[in-house]
């Protein structure tokens, strides 16, 4: 909860059946602070999001149903919110201060735990399988992206 701290989230995802709004990865802290950091859309489209007073979005493409697609969030305050799909820079925002709870947070994988109300106000289960979470406390580089990508 370091506001404007350094950090990565990369993971697998495969989602299956059909495209629902549904939260991959959702951070909270017990007095209301949350954020759905990624999120799939109805059509599947991923985004990736962070909070600076407001909403802070790097869109994504469309995963495929029924096929693993690697996932990598990156966050510092130079580089803003960067989003790989299968190891590729996809979106990024450019430099923004990151604005934290100030206390622990708790980080849900494949739910928001009926958190709708939170940034980016929608979310829900995930249905399919998520693998291979990885969180850092720091940026870490392209090439790391790269490697965990195609391990």
């Amino acid at each position: 909860g370091i506001s404007n701290q350094s950090f990565s989230i990369s993971l697998w995802a495969n989602p299956t059946g059909s495209y629902a709004a549904s939260t991959l990865v959702y951070v909270l802290q017990n007095l209301g602070w949350c954020v759905h950091f990624i999120v799939m859309n109805s059509t599947g489209l991923l985004s990736a999001h962070l909070w600076n007073g407001h909403d802070i979005t790097a869109t994504g493409s469309i995963i495929p149903l029924n096929s693993w697609t690697h996932i990598g969030y990156t966050y510092s305050y130079s580089n803003g919110l960067r989003l790989y799909i299968n190891g590729n820079l996809y979106s990024f925002t450019g430099s923004f201060i990151f604005t934290a709870s100030g206390v622990p947070m708790h980080i849900i994988l494949g739910s928001d735990g009926g958190g709708t109300n939170c940034a980016p106000g929608y979310g829900g289960p995930f249905t399919g399988a998520l693998d291979e979470f990885y969180l850092h406390t720091r940026e870490i580089t392209a090439s790391e992206v790269q490697k965990l990508a195609n391990p």
